[in-house]
């Protein structure tokens, strides 16, 4: 199963690439090499009878050297290869954290190919354009993932990863082959000795005797990391994992990361250190995290103690650290940032609300509006950055359903109480993924691509699903608001022209 995703910029694994390309003088001075070694004897002309003795003193690479047609083609299959390895600018990659069917796991970054988008203003008919996604190299984690994020902080392309074990994994995308992570953050060491905010004696001597504790019982299992989330982490694998990532959006070098401990943890990945924890935000696990877009100071926290917190680290205690927080009434699944002063967030029973920050705390509710998007089921969000209000939503019944953010605000607020009987909107559209039950779900940030998601799930396959192509009543009804390439939104929409005219296409359905 697929566990946990994310989308590397276009452009920015080619420009990250390590790959050396390799030079011809080596093949060059293999050959000058060989035919110094080689005796009167072994320079027979073609002519001359070759005895068997001398056929097998000859070098390796004799007839390599010696035939400039093979040396040539030789040169060009290596020079291939190498091109193979390379990532192109027009690349999308994605990195995709799984668990494999042998309770192995680890991770796969994958390109996705998809053809000239010109080509589909010719036919008549909708005909969805094929994607091609293979795997372009993998890697081994120590335990299952759980979260992960992504950074291009001094030019390179890094992933680090939460998984079931306390630690975070850094890795360099590019670099093929890679035995061991660049790095591997502790979050049991950083608990215990890090700067914390609002942290007390007594609270830092409990929660150093549960991490010993933890960590104990972890070094019993680290073999084979078991753990069901479905079970309240009662093992110490679920009970010491790292469930959420964030990456700095300015100062790309710090990490926050949310320990299944109840810790949030700020790494410097500049040499590995925590430069500060929050150790008492939460009271039990918390599942979600998002850095504010503009003001680069605040955190928005989600935990299973049913509590969403708005954090100012630049604050000198916990106690006005926690600039506000949000009484929920379920576990929370997701949080994400609308605007600069509002903030989404979706819970495991498939709710999704919306928040205005600038009433946490005063006596008029925070919440803007709620409506279910799933039944009973987690809702998982993804915003589509170059297509603004559309929002997609995905589900362990392995659907995607897009809404239009717009048209959700006229419901108006309601109090956090009634916020359980939220209104059942009906989508735009609803897609198969064809990913099984869906755990992660990623909007493309590329604006030429601007429509697709990425899906994975307990299938184990990777998809991505053009919302657009798959349900043409999403590019029609979004079709003044995506900042997309003229090309591929004129030859979309001329085909879905000329299937309305030819009334072969009902966009209401």
């Amino acid at each position: 199963m697929i566990t946990t995703l994310f989308w590397v910029p276009r452009g920015t694994a080619a420009a990250a690439a390590s790959v050396p390309l390799e030079t011809a003088s080596e093949p060059d001075d293999a050959a000058s090499h060989s035919s110094e070694d080689c005796s009167d004897g072994e320079r027979t002309s073609d002519a001359a009878e070759v005895g068997l003795e001398q056929v097998l003193t000859l070098p390796d690479d004799f007839w390599e050297t010696s035939d400039p047609n093979l040396h040539k083609h030789k040169l060009d299959w290596e020079q291939q290869d190498i091109e193979d390895e390379r990532f192109q600018q027009e690349d999308w990659v994605l990195f995709a954290g799984r668990l494999y069917e042998d309770d192995s796991c680890g991770f796969e970054v994958c390109v996705v190919e998809r053809p000239d988008v010109e080509c589909c203003a010719k036919p008549l008919s909708w005909e969805a354009i094929d994607t091609n996604i293979y795997v372009h190299h993998d890697g081994i984690l120590a335990a299952p993932p759980l979260s992960s994020a992504y950074t291009d902080y001094d030019g390179r392309c890094l992933a680090a990863v939460g998984t079931f074990a306390p630690t975070v994994e850094l890795w360099d995308l590019v670099q093929m082959n890679a035995v061991e992570p660049l790095m591997i953050l502790d979050t049991v060491a950083a608990a215990q000795t890090s700067p914390s905010l609002g942290h007390n004696a007594a609270v830092k001597q409990r929660t150093r005797n549960a991490q010993h504790r933890l960590t104990r019982d972890l070094q019993r299992k680290r073999k084979r990391p078991s753990g069901d989330r479905s079970q309240g982490g009662s093992t110490a694998a679920s009970a010491s994992g790292v469930l959420c990532l964030g990456f700095h959006p300015r100062e790309r070098w710090m990490l926050a990361a949310g320990s299944a401990t109840g810790h949030i943890h700020f790494w410097d990945i500049r040499d590995g250190a925590c430069v500060v924890t929050l150790p008492d935000l939460h009271r039990d696990k918390p599942q979600a995290l998002a850095w504010h877009p503009l003001q680069h100071s605040l955190l928005l926290t989600a935990g299973f103690d049913r509590r969403a917190c708005l954090v100012d680290l630049r604050a000198h205690s916990l106690h006005s650290a926690a600039s506000g927080e949000i009484q929920l009434t379920r576990d929370p699944e997701q949080v994400l940032w609308r605007s600069e002063n509002q903030c989404l967030l979706s819970d495991e029973g498939g709710s999704i609300s919306a928040f205005d920050i600038r009433r946490i705390g005063k006596t008029e509710t925070a919440l803007l509006w709620s409506f279910q998007a799933c039944r009973d089921r987690p809702a998982l969000m993804t915003l589509a950055p170059t297509v603004p209000d559309m929002l997609v939503v995905g589900s362990t019944d392995g659907h995607l359903r897009v809404y239009d953010l717009s048209m959700l605000e006229h419901c108006g607020g309601v109090s956090a109480t009634e916020a359980s009987k939220a209104p059942q909107w009906t989508p735009l559209a609803q897609v198969n993924a064809h990913a099984g039950a869906l755990f992660a779900v990623e909007s493309c940030p590329d604006e030429v691509f601007g429509f697709g998601v990425a899906c994975g799930g307990s299938k184990g396959i990777l998809t991505v699903v053009d919302v657009a192509e798959s349900a043409p009543q999403v590019l029609q009804h979004f079709r003044g608001r995506a900042s997309r390439s003229a090309a591929e939104v004129g030859a979309r929409l001329a085909c879905i022209d000329s299937l309305e005219e030819s009334g072969s296409l009902d966009v209401d359905k």
